[in-house]
């Protein structure tokens, strides 16, 4: 198979630059053409590119910054010093109260009925105040008999009885020894225990007729209007005997 003659007009194209390699037709039809990058193509996108920086680079304005401001640091104020809690000495022995001295406690007792015999003398004029106060002192003085324990509560019972019968005729007659005993400013409760300790003590108050004046008191009544078992029981042992 013979090759075709190139006419003239190809003759003059062969003289320009090609960027593509001649190929016969031969080679054409029998072989596939190989891929090549159009140095066209690249031109035109380089001028683009160049032209596109062209433009930026012309209309490019710089932007001003803003003057980077550093923020001073912030000074706290010193917070005033707290004092140091003193740590407590958890071995430290703690205080043992001793017990009162039985002779003290008499002498309370005996302080407490000198007190109230001089200030309710039937000829001293009382307040209302001035009396119930010293009613009061007379109750305490009586709690205090009771509480005591052990042998000493019989001496301090002796005490009392002995006091109330040397002033039967005076504080601790029938006509004065209820003296402002509504103003005393204690409970209901306690009001109605002092008068039935008050009634049983003034009755017994005399040893020599003890006995037949216990007959004419309610001795267990007055022990539970205490309201303490301890006490009552220890009432009630002072008069069995």
């Amino acid at each position: 198979m013979t090759a075709r003659k190139p006419t003239t007009q190809s003759k003059a194209a062969s003289k320009l630059p090609s960027s593509k390699p001649a190929t016969s037709t031969t080679d054409t039809q029998d072989t596939e053409p190989t891929p090549v990058a159009e140095p066209v193509v690249e031109t035109s996108l380089r001028g683009a590119t160049s032209a596109i920086v062209a433009v930026d680079e012309s209309s490019f304005v710089p932007t001003p910054t803003e003057p980077v401001v550093e923020t001073p640091p912030v000074k706290t104020a010193l917070s005033a010093k707290t004092p140091t809690p003193k740590q407590v000495q958890l071995n430290t022995p703690l205080k043992r109260t001793t017990p009162p001295d039985p002779s003290n406690l008499l002498n309370i007792v005996k302080d407490g009925l000198s007190t109230y015999v001089d200030g309710m003398q039937p000829n001293r004029i009382l307040t209302e105040q001035q009396g119930a106060r010293f009613q009061l002192g007379l109750w305490n003085t009586i709690k205090t008999v009771l509480c005591i324990e052990g042998p000493l509560f019989y001496a301090a019972m002796d005490l009392l009885l002995e006091c109330i019968d040397q002033n039967s005729d005076t504080v601790f007659g029938g006509r004065y020894v209820y003296r402002h005993m509504d103003s005393v400013p204690i409970s209901n409760d306690d009001r109605r225990a002092l008068e039935r300790m008050l009634n049983l003590l003034t009755l017994t108050a005399k040893r020599s007729t003890r006995g037949a004046s216990l007959k004419l008191v309610d001795l267990g009544g007055t022990a539970e209007s205490l309201r303490n078992g301890p006490q009552g029981q220890r009432l009630i042992s002072y008069y069995s005997e």
